[in-house]
């Protein structure tokens, strides 16, 4: 019992994170590099992905299970985490905006995107190329 209440303590075998420092601090030691939120371009990719990936799901997967297999509550789950995702990409592409200083065509094309299925992963090709064309010119 007291094995237990160790491991439950964080003794050697268990070692607790020191206060402050980050659950993917090891990778960072080991050489590995996160970085899908390091820039504002980076968060717009990102959230712009998993945005686009929710709403293949919400019209392939849920809408067919809602009436085809009269399960309504698919709809209503992945609906309402397609629409927290949409609400996320909105406000990282506002920053992503003003911190980039795009003109606001750029970032209602972007927006416009998410708005058909498979835009997101178009325009994040566009998003990278401009991003590496703008690397070269600096």
């Amino acid at each position: 019992m007291s094995a237990q209440r160790d491991v439950r303590r964080g003794s050697k075998t268990s070692p607790a994170r020191p206060p402050g420092s980050s659950p993917l601090a090891p990778l960072a030691r080991a050489g590995h590099t996160v970085a899908m939120f390091d820039t504002p371009l980076d968060r717009v990719r990102t959230v712009g992905k998993a945005e686009a990936i929710s709403y293949l799901v919400l019209l392939g997967v849920a809408m067919p299970l809602k009436y085809l297999a009269g399960m309504p509550l698919a709809v209503k789950v992945v609906g309402w985490a397609h629409g927290a995702l949409f609400v996320v990409f909105g406000v990282v592409l506002l920053q992503a905006m003003l911190a980039l200083r795009w003109s606001i065509g750029k970032a209602a094309l972007v927006f416009a995107a998410t708005l058909v299925p498979f835009g997101p992963f178009v325009i994040d090709r566009r998003l990278v190329e401009a991003e590496e064309e703008r690397g070269e010119d600096a």
